[in-house]
């Protein structure tokens, strides 16, 4: 979907996501981390993620510039990690209070990144709620850099509705190119009306030295 560089020629990547590691060591998924670590090779990565008690405002995991937006009082910072968006708000409905400020908050700091630096790509996360905040600043913007959008399944099958069927849409079309972690999130996307040729399949990768499974079991007992 985006083709390599050369140290010559290194583009600027802005990553926008609500799941990213709050500090070295932590216990969210870290395959956003991964990814970006793996596309620093090719790119000059950034990452604008949420706040969360405990974590630094900016901060450097394996060389990645991490900026982190606050969207309550400390305390309160409690719509994002530990399960999730959704999870978090079945959990406790109060914090549905916090999604307009997280829109907001976040959409304040992504502008404001975008005006102290130029960046060749915005790579957002979810369609709802990162992919939305990116093409509100696109509309603020002439010259927006390259948009790429990435559904993970939640933000296209949870999030249900007239309006966030109307959200996924806007998303979807406005978006330079999208891409899904399954066939079946792809058909999604096209049939919200994604660019056929824009539309990509690009599945999160596995560790699989690490990751426990019956060889290594077997070869264990050898």
């Amino acid at each position: 979907m985006i083709a390599n560089c050369t140290n010559s020629e290194r583009k600027k990547l802005l990553v926008l996501t609500s799941t990213f590691p709050r500090w070295d060591g932590d216990s969210e998924p870290p395959f956003v981390l991964e990814l970006c670590r793996r596309l620093s090779s090719d790119f000059d990565v950034s990452v604008l993620a949420p706040h969360a008690p405990n974590s630094k405002l900016h901060d450097t995991l394996h060389r990645i510039d991490i900026v982190r937006f606050r969207y309550f009082f400390d305390w309160g910072e409690s719509l994002t990690y530990n399960g999730g968006i959704l999870a978090n708000l079945r959990d406790n409905r109060l914090r549905y209070c916090l999604v307009p400020l997280f829109f907001v908050f976040q959409l304040i700091a992504l502008l404001r990144l975008l005006n102290r630096e130029k960046f060749d790509i915005v790579h957002a996360h979810w369609l709802i709620p990162q992919g939305l905040t990116a093409v509100m600043a696109q509309l603020c913007y002439r010259k927006f850099p390259a948009l790429l959008c990435t559904t993970h399944g939640s933000d296209i099958y949870g999030l249900r509705g007239p309006l966030f069927s109307a959200i996924k849409k806007l998303v979807v079309r406005r978006c330079t190119a999208l891409t899904a972690v399954s066939q079946a999130m792809k058909k999604c996307a096209l049939d919200l009306g994604a660019p056929t040729g824009k539309t990509s399949v690009i599945s999160m990768g596995v560790d699989t030295s690490r990751t426990f499974s019956l060889l290594h079991v077997c070869k264990a007992w050898q």
